[in-house]
């Protein structure tokens, strides 16, 4: 069985497409299924990733997302004699899916918010904790939907931590800060301001930045010149080891939340694009993390004021650790995959 997979990753597409489709790929391995990624942009880091998983990066010619990338697509997946094509992104549509379908190809669609007018994939997989039938009223009859947290997509490198337990500090000493592969608007500056006011004596703080952030420079400059320990890192391989090492996270809205609430790291979200927005407040609504809101709406104060409210608070924390962590088990990749084996 071979698999193609369509995702694109960049300043603006930021990783998450990538990132989630790799834990895909990773299950399907550990099954005995081969998966060829499709990529719009072949960027060093993607290709040094997935080389290093041993998967292989074809790249598109055409423009992401237009029929004639989905006409390639199609090609490329029966070329390598595919029986499944995955696709994943909010600019792949409706077209889109019905030139997959009339290529003759099953098709997986990952979606979060229900872009597409129509869908006519196989099995629409959405992981997102606010993932509803609604969504997706429009379909075709033989469409099922995989919906919930049931099926997050977790990399290897998280599943192995599976049974780990975490302790809950009395008072917060270590912040990880996460807010995407790429950040365009620096955002991760607006947040090391915000830590800058809490009024707590010693907090030591890890920034990870993805490899298309283009402020690494101005980030550095900031924790050089801050009261408080801040450590700057790029492109970070062992995630789930600084999530373990974090006693709290301030986090983009996306998909590293799913992330988050296996480690159990109690988290304050920014959403940083308007599609993670849903899923903010919802996570915030179930009390699983707290939403800050986006960047242009946040008062540093106010926001300084909650985070250091959340540092103090060992007992909200420890119950949203619970809550998170009861949310997300590991094993989403590995449902998913036994779906397109036994389809």
């Amino acid at each position: 069985m071979n698999v193609i997979i369509r995702a694109d990753a960049g300043p603006q597409t930021g990783t998450g497409h990538v990132m989630r489709c790799l834990a895909l790929a990773q299950a399907l391995q550990d099954s005995g299924v081969k998966a060829t990624f499709s990529v719009a942009d072949k960027f060093s880091w993607l290709e040094s990733l997935l080389g290093k998983e041993g998967v292989e990066a074809v790249r598109m010619l055409a423009k992401p997302g237009s029929s004639e990338d989905a006409i390639q697509t199609a090609k490329l997946a029966r070329k390598e004699g595919c029986d499944w094509v995955i696709v994943d992104g909010y600019h792949f549509g409706a077209g889109y899916q019905s030139i997959i379908k009339t290529n003759g190809l099953r098709l997986l669609f990952l979606d979060d918010i229900g872009h597409a007018d129509h869908y006519s994939a196989d099995i629409v997989l959405n992981q997102n904790v606010n993932a509803c039938e609604t969504l997706y009223k429009s379909r075709e009859n033989y469409t099922r939907l995989m919906l919930g947290t049931q099926y997050a997509l977790l990399r290897r490198d998280f599943r192995e931590w599976q049974g780990w337990h975490r302790e809950i500090a009395d008072v917060v000493g270590k912040i990880l800060v996460t807010l995407g592969g790429s950040d365009p608007k620096n955002n991760t500056f607006k947040v090391i301001e915000c830590l800058e006011l809490v009024e707590v004596d010693e907090l030591e703080i890890n920034v990870i930045v993805g490899a298309n952030n283009p402020h690494f420079k101005t980030l550095q400059s900031a924790a050089m010149s801050s009261r408080l320990t801040i450590r700057i890192d790029e492109n970070v391989a062992e995630m789930p080891s600084r999530m373990a090492w974090a006693d709290m996270a301030i986090s983009a809205g996306g998909t590293t939340c799913l992330e988050l609430a296996f480690m159990g790291l109690p988290t304050c979200t920014v959403v940083i694009a308007e599609n993670q927005s849903l899923n903010a407040r919802t996570l915030h609504d179930q009390g699983l993390m707290i939403n800050l809101g986006p960047p242009s709406l946040i008062d540093e104060g106010r926001a300084a004021q909650i985070i250091g409210n959340l540092i103090k608070d060992k007992e909200r924390r420890r119950k949203m650790s619970r809550s998170a962590s009861r949310m997300v088990n590991g094993l989403g990749a590995k449902k998913v995959v036994e779906q397109l084996l036994g389809y």
